[in-house]
């Protein structure tokens, strides 16, 4: 629990700071004291480590894969407007302006950090094709969302607080259980079970949002809106709000009923259930066939393609040039602007270009 609660305050960062304001690029650091100022710099790392953070958000339960996707493309989009050289990303550039900083360098180390993100996240993206479209993991999600709204709890919240706290509480142990998969009954009624249909998870997604907006509305009225028990009530209303968006999306109706939870749909399968029976059909036919009742999981397998395509495209990188053959090490890096490669190289296999080191030996841009 400590952990994952750790890992949720987190994502906040990303969530908070990889926005249109810095052109959805990760500042490089955020200072709390004495004074609240973002570093609108960004580095290859640092918008390798946001793209995966992405994607781990989504592994979590804490964003629903359309909001992963979106925020993948839009740091995408930008990344393909950066000035870069041969294929590398310099080593800094302004959020604001995206212009490189001076000194134009490329550097060994966060061009491999970038590139080995690029090509994990093109894994990820792929595997989000056979992921179900409603996980478990969405309200492990929940659960660590409310934790941290609980830390920040007043010491004696009001009894209507308390009891919509409680509720919400109570759903989401039981249906993060492992053997939460069936309703029985206890002494003191039934429990709350693990959904066993789509239809299932919209209703008790809409009963969970139904909760948590009473929560909100029990809150002290005096509350500081930009305080930490506000600022979390309204996030964890917005995650319920776009898991529960996201599965009606992608599921309009109750044509995939009836499936057990362990199989509930995934995007690969709503397209070829929407293909069912016209494979003697033109591809236009098929087309459409399927687009009438699964247009959305077919545009969301389209846009995953795309995204994919991006991030290879993006990964492609000439090292040659940062390779020192007379010594057979990578240099530090490459200054643009003086057209002078750095004199000192990464000498250990275990220093922080090693990520670098392996993806170059595996695509055979260096020797072994």
């Amino acid at each position: 629990a400590f952990l994952r609660t750790s890992a949720r305050r987190t994502w906040r960062f990303f969530a908070d700071f990889v926005s249109p304001e810095d052109n959805w690029l990760p500042p490089d650091n955020f200072q709390q004291h004495p004074a609240p100022v973002i570093a609108s710099r960004t580095s290859p790392t640092n918008i390798g480590l946001a793209l995966l953070a992405n994607l781990a958000a989504y592994d979590f339960g804490y964003i629903c894969a359309a909001e992963c996707l979106t925020l993948t493309e839009n740091t995408l989009a930008t990344m393909e407007k950066l000035e870069r050289y041969r294929g590398h990303f310099y080593n800094w550039y302004d959020t604001h302006t995206l212009k490189p900083l001076s000194p134009q360098y490329v550097s060994s180390v966060d061009s491999g950090n970038l590139a080995g993100s690029l090509l994990t996240l093109q894994a990820g993206l792929i595997e989000l094709k056979h992921q179900p479209v409603l996980s478990s993991s969405v309200f492990e999600g929940l659960q660590d969302s409310l934790r941290v709204f609980v830390d920040h709890l007043p010491e004696s919240p009001t009894p209507e607080l308390a009891k919509q706290v409680g509720l919400l509480q109570d759903t989401l142990h039981a249906l993060t259980l492992p053997e939460a998969t069936t309703t029985e009954p206890t002494a003191s009624g039934p429990t709350t079970a693990a959904p066993q249909t789509v239809a299932d998870a919209c209703s008790l997604l809409d009963e969970i949002h139904r909760t948590d907006g009473a929560l909100v509305a029990w809150l002290p009225l005096d509350i500081d809106i930009d305080g930490e028990l506000y600022y979390w009530a309204r996030a964890f209303d917005c995650q319920v709000s776009a898991i529960l968006q996201d599965l009606q999306y992608l599921v309009p109706g109750p044509e995939m009923e009836p499936r057990t939870f362990s199989n509930i749909p995934t995007l690969a399968e709503l397209a070829r259930a929407g293909a069912a029976g016209t494979e003697a059909q033109a591809p236009a036919a098929v087309t459409a066939a399927a687009g009438s009742r699964f247009k959305h999981a077919l545009e969301r397998l389209r846009i995953i393609d795309d995204l994919v395509a991006r991030c290879r495209e993006l990964a492609l990188m000439d090292f040659e040039f940062l390779y020192d053959s007379s010594r057979d090490l990578l240099t530090i890096g490459y200054d643009v602007a003086e057209r002078r490669r750095d004199p000192a190289c990464y000498d250990l296999l275990a220093s922080e270009a090693r990520l670098a080191s392996f993806l170059l030996i595996a695509q055979g841009q260096v020797p072994q």
